[in-house]
């Protein structure tokens, strides 16, 4: 009887120690999901500020000076006017907001829903086109529309923080998602480089221009410079432009960027003839500046950017706030360059300095 005792005993409390253990594995659980959703619904606020700033910077840049938006890097409206265009780019930049700085008015709530909801409509429509687009070859990519799912998630999560976070709103925390917003606006602009260098917008057009860099003391053009040109020349023998815009600044000896590239233009088998120098492309916002000017009026002119993956959205932004459309081409390179690291942190700060001062260089 003692022995049968005892052994009921030792079942009784393995059966309470896996009862226990049982238990703190379900706390565990529970613990790692609400701190998986309260991570995912800080990222979505801090993202959702950001692009709900982004946003109304847009329509105020634009207010000041036409043509400053830039809208389409986050939402493309089709074929809606300027105008309601930027009302409808307000608006959701308005609901944005109030998914980080909730509002107790449920009409307010409900339109900013209305906003979100056709946003989202929109948001998804891009993501399904840009990925049509890649199927169909019409441009060479080997990345997903990553910017426009970023997009998508941040507008389906904020449709739930309009509704979820009104109840709590006295205690709900703002100094979280200000302190990632910057953080985020690193990551679009690494986003965009990402993008940028994978997708090549190859197509027929009038030229190609080509952006320029070191030239060594002894004229010796550096692999950047030699990778930019040779891609350029490619276009050249395909047939897609009739035309190479050589644009630089004076190298570090006597040979000028541009009559270093054009030497390597003429060694790969492109005439003279079809090389147009621009010799005072100092800087990014010039060479886009003289590219345009030389193009002039024709409405039907279409320019081919080339240039590396890190440079092409400061140079995609600076064509698009001249009023003219450009296609970018990615330079191939045939190596990874030592400080490419340093170029492309460079570029982020760049591409937000030629964002909010355009035309400044």
């Amino acid at each position: 009887m003692a022995s049968r005792g005892i052994t009921l005993l030792a079942g009784r409390k393995s059966t309470v120690a896996q009862s226990a253990t049982v238990s703190r594995r379900g706390e565990f659980r529970r613990c790692v999901i609400g701190i998986a959703f309260w991570t995912f619904k800080e990222v979505v606020r801090a993202t959702a500020l950001s692009l709900g700033l982004f946003a109304i910077t847009n329509v105020a840049g634009d207010a000041v000076r036409p043509g400053f938006s830039a809208r389409d890097w986050w939402l493309d409206l089709g074929p809606l006017s300027a105008t309601f265009a930027g009302f409808w780019e307000l608006l959701a930049g308005l609901s944005l907001l109030a998914a980080v700085f909730p509002v107790p008015s449920v009409p307010l709530r409900r339109a900013s829903t209305a906003v979100l909801t056709a946003t989202l409509l929109v948001a998804v429509s891009n993501a399904l086109q840009f990925h049509r687009l890649v199927q169909s070859k019409a441009i060479l990519s080997g990345i997903s529309p990553v910017v426009s799912l970023v997009v998508v998630l941040t507008i389906a999560g904020s449709l739930a923080l309009v509704w979820s976070e009104p109840r709590r709103a006295g205690r709900a925390s703002w100094w979280l998602p200000v302190g990632l917003a910057p953080v985020v606006a690193v990551l679009f602009a690494l986003l965009q480089i990402s993008l940028f260098s994978q997708v090549d917008d190859r197509r027929p057009a009038d030229a190609a221009v080509v952006f320029g860099c070191r030239v060594y003391r002894s004229g010796q053009p550096s692999y950047a410079l030699a990778d930019r040109v040779r891609t350029a020349v490619e276009l050249y023998r395909l047939g897609l432009v009739r035309e190479l815009w050589l644009s630089g600044g004076p190298g570090e000896g006597s040979l000028h960027e541009t009559e270093a590239m054009r030497n390597l233009a003429i060694s790969q088998g492109v005439p003279a003839a079809a090389i147009r120098l621009d010799r005072l492309g100092l800087d990014t916002a010039s060479t886009v500046r003289n590219a345009v000017d030389w193009l002039g009026p024709r409405p039907s002119g279409r320019l081919l950017a080339v240039s590396h993956g890190y440079h092409l959205p400061r140079i995609k932004l600076c064509f698009q706030r001249s009023g003219r459309e450009v296609f970018t081409v990615p330079a191939r390179q045939r190596y990874v360059f030592p400080n490419q690291k340093l170029l492309t942190a460079r570029e982020v700060a760049a591409f937000w300095w030629y964002y909010l001062l355009p035309g400044r260089g």
